[in-house]
């Protein structure tokens, strides 16, 4: 039986025959394997099996987003990553990014306050707190964006912060949420008002969670790419652009 180690070591060295590996599978042997391996696992909601260039190893989804190089057998499972040496490519990155990758198009944008800078051409999703410091360095950070759209979905961590939930209805009860939103994250942090008023905070806190957004600050491109933490405006603009390139890539 093969140890996990030397299960990787075996998978790493059969990258060298990956192109002829993938014209020579046939879709019966395929479908086998992919069949042999669902009715092992009964349980288990499988998204999608698609063969690796590695002969014999398939590539599996699941339905938590969860991935994993199976054998055709179906009873060794890797959790981790494939490298093309010869390439130097990390086959994995670019599938565990699309996983990752949220449909912003959901996103409830009357949940969000929303800050239009310049011509507002690109869009910014960020989920923060009021009470988190690295939220307040943040938010130095995007007033130094130009032309670019922030919704910023208000999340309150209470177990970190007892008093941002107060704080964050405070802010969204106001008549001009962006300017109390910034005196809020600002270096005083504190904001007057009421917090009586129908609000969607505890909504926004179910819905960083269903992102699998678990700590502020957190952003959201267009297209759907997460940044994670405090990020100066060099970056966060870059990051950006990436989205506006691969549209306009993709529409060409």
């Amino acid at each position: 039986m093969l140890r996990p180690i030397a299960l990787c070591l075996a998978l790493l060295a059969s990258v060298a025959s990956a192109q002829d590996h993938a014209t020579s599978v046939s879709s019966a042997s395929v479908a086998a394997d992919v069949s042999r391996i669902k009715e092992r696992y009964p349980k288990t909601q499988f998204v999608s099996i698609t063969p690796t260039p590695i002969p014999g190893v398939y590539q599996a989804i699941m339905a938590n987003k969860r991935l994993a190089y199976i054998d055709a057998s179906g009873r060794y499972f890797v959790f981790g990553r494939i490298f093309d040496m010869e390439r130097t490519q990390d086959l994995t990155e670019p599938v565990l990014a699309s996983l990752e990758n949220v449909d912003v198009r959901a996103l409830p944008l009357t949940d969000a306050i929303k800050h239009v800078k310049g011509n507002g051409r690109r869009t910014l999703y960020v989920f923060s707190d009021p009470d988190c410091p690295y939220c307040q360095q943040l938010e130095r950070s995007l007033a130094d964006l130009q032309d670019v759209t922030v919704y910023t979905f208000v999340f309150p961590i209470s177990e970190l912060h007892p008093q941002a939930r107060n704080k964050a209805i405070s802010v969204w009860c106001s008549t001009d949420r962006v300017a109390a939103w910034a005196a809020a994250t600002s270096t005083r942090g504190q904001i007057g008002g009421t917090t009586s008023c129908d609000h969607p905070i505890d909504r926004n806190v179910e819905l960083a969670k269903a992102l699998g957004i678990r700590a502020t600050p957190t952003m959201l491109s267009a297209d759907g790419r997460f940044l994670r933490g405090v990020a100066p405006a060099e970056r966060i603009s870059a990051f950006l652009n990436q989205t506006t390139a691969s549209v306009a890539q993709v529409t060409k």
